[in-house]
């Protein structure tokens, strides 16, 4: 018998030990995109589990950690963002009363969103650095 490879996962009559993702060529730009997506997700829930669960390197730089309220909400955000297969923000840090900014970063444009932990939300778009629109809401009633 010949062996023959699948995948690079079978090979001959027996099964490799480990599975080999297939080569990036074979997957389309949206599902890499998706999973470029899914890991910011990941990464986002990392940071404000840190930042919950030992406050040290906030506290240092005279920050209060994000209440967890507004971590919910943008957790809640994530999610219908991937789903709606919004681009997640590019950057995410607290604000100095337990509120937190998001930044997206889309040449020619950047958006920020300030979410106060009061339940306030500010936003702001730029265009090739100039104002392009502003506005606020409730977050939380």
């Amino acid at each position: 018998m010949t062996p023959t490879t699948f995948n690079e996962a079978w090979t001959g009559n027996r099964i490799a030990s480990t599975w080999s993702e297939p080569s990036p060529r074979f997957s389309s730009r949206g599902s890499r995109q998706r999973e470029g997506q899914e890991a910011r997700y990941r990464e986002i829930i990392e940071l404000f589990n840190g930042w919950l669960s030992d406050p040290t390197q906030l506290q240092a730089e005279d920050l209060s950690p994000p209440a967890r309220g507004v971590t919910e909400y943008v957790v809640q955000a994530c999610q219908v963002w991937l789903q709606k297969n919004h681009p997640l923000p590019d950057r995410v840090f607290p604000e100095a009363e337990g509120g937190l900014v998001l930044e997206w970063f889309r040449e020619p444009t950047y958006i920020a969103l300030e979410l106060s932990a009061d339940g306030r939300a500010l936003w702001a778009s730029y265009r090739d650095s100039s104002p392009a629109g502003r506005g606020s809401f409730l977050w939380k009633h």
